[in-house]
């Protein structure tokens, strides 16, 4: 499947109006059964809502699904994106997510995501101090057991890193839950 285009739209933000036209485009295949490629491109303006000016967006978003027998599914996605003004670079930002989901059958799974963002920013391009390099990692494990149709039981733990330039990354929160859903039938 492909898809492409070229979009024309203004986007009004603090009282300004900004164009905020685009090319994209869109494909994804199978290549063998059990893979799916995608990948997802836009390049156009946009607005720099720090700083509130137009700017120019550079988006990347390719992505790989797979299973791994019939109980294990791995999902990568990769999104990347560089934005600048007159040429000169305000930010990239790469976010890679991971994704694996393990069924033992139709009421049980079990789903643990890594995610890891790294932002590398110009500070000349900014109108107030930021750190040029920021980094996190978000973690997160679930189990999910459906008693009944209208009853699902979710146990997890989720974690959150966070690091800066010169700074390594640290935990800043953790997080056990569990929830316990139903649907009321009327």
């Amino acid at each position: 499947y492909i898809e492409g285009g070229y979009v024309l739209r203004k986007q009004r933000f603090l009282g300004e109006l900004y164009d905020a036209n685009h090319f994209y485009t869109y494909g994804t295949m199978k290549p063998v059964s059990g893979v799916q490629l995608g990948l997802f491109a836009q390049i156009g303006d946009t607005v720099d809502y720090t700083n509130a000016r137009k700017a120019k967006s550079v988006l990347l978003n390719p992505s790989l699904e797979f299973g791994l027998g019939k109980h294990l599914n791995v999902n990568l996605n990769h999104n990347f994106q560089r934005l600048s003004v007159d040429g000169n670079r305000i930010f990239t930002v790469n976010l890679l997510q991971t994704r694996f989901v393990y069924t033992f059958n139709v009421r049980t799974f079990v789903r643990a995501i890594v995610q890891y963002t790294d932002i590398d920013r110009n500070m000349d391009m900014y109108t107030f101090g930021v750190a040029p390099k920021t980094r996190t990692l978000f973690t997160q494990f679930l189990f999910s057991y459906k008693l009944n149709p209208q009853t699902v039981l979710f146990l997890g733990y989720s974690d959150n890193h966070l690091g800066f330039h010169g700074i390594d990354m640290t935990r800043t929160n953790r997080t056990f839950f569990l929830k316990i859903g139903y649907a009321f039938i009327m």
